[in-house]
C-alpha cells in the first residue's frame, strides 16, 4: 500500500495551521478565558488556574506539533525506518505525558480537566506503542539488510 502524497500534505498543512493558531491565540488567552468566566460564572481562582495550566502546556503542544511535522516530512521523503523518527515519537509521547500531569494537577479544581488528562495520556500511550513498533521494524529491517 502506498502513502498518498495528498494525505501527507493535508496532514502537514493541518499541523502548520494548528501551530499558528496556538501561537497567535496565546496572547489572547486572558480575554478568551475572561469571556468563559463571564459566561459560565466560574470563580476567579479557577480562571487564573486554567490560564496557568494553558500557559504551562502550550510549549509542549508546540513541541508536539513540531515533532509531528518533522515526522510527516520524513515520511514524505521516504525516511520511515530511522532512529530520528523513533526519537520524534519519544519526544511527542513525553510532551503528552507532561501535559497530562499538568491537567491532572488542575483536575483538583476543575473535574473536566481529568477527562482531558486521560485523553492526553491515551495519546501518549499510543505514541509509545507506535514508537516501539517502529523500533522493532527498524531492527527487523537492519537484520534483513544484512541477510543476503
Amino acid at each position: 500500500m502506498r502513502v498518498k502524497p495528498n494525505s501527507i500534505l493535508i496532514s502537514k498543512l493541518i499541523t502548520i495551521l494548528l501551530f499558528f493558531v496556538i501561537v497567535v491565540s496565546t496572547p489572547f488567552l486572558p480575554e478568551l478565558l475572561g469571556s468563559y468566566h463571564n459566561t459560565f460564572g466560574k470563580s476567579k481562582f479557577i480562571l487564573e488556574s486554567l490560564l496557568l495550566t494553558f500557559y504551562t502546556t502550550i510549549p509542549s503542544a508546540l513541541v508536539l506539533l513540531f515533532c509531528l511535522y518533522r515526522l510527516l516530512n520524513n515520511i514524505a521523503h521516504r525516511n520511515v525506518f530511522t532512529d530520528k523518527n523513533v526519537q520524534l515519537l519519544k519526544i511527542s509521547s513525553y510532551c503528552c505525558f507532561f501535559a497530562a500531569m499538568v491537567y491532572i494537577f488542575f483536575a483538583r479544581l476543575y473535574l473536566f480537566a481529568l477527562l482531558i488528562s486521560v485523553i492526553v495520556i491515551l495519546g501518549g500511550l499510543i505514541l509509545q506503542v507506535i514508537q516501539n513498533v517502529l523500533l522493532q521494524a527498524i531492527i527487523l529491517k537492519t537484520e534483513n539488510d544484512f541477510t543476503i
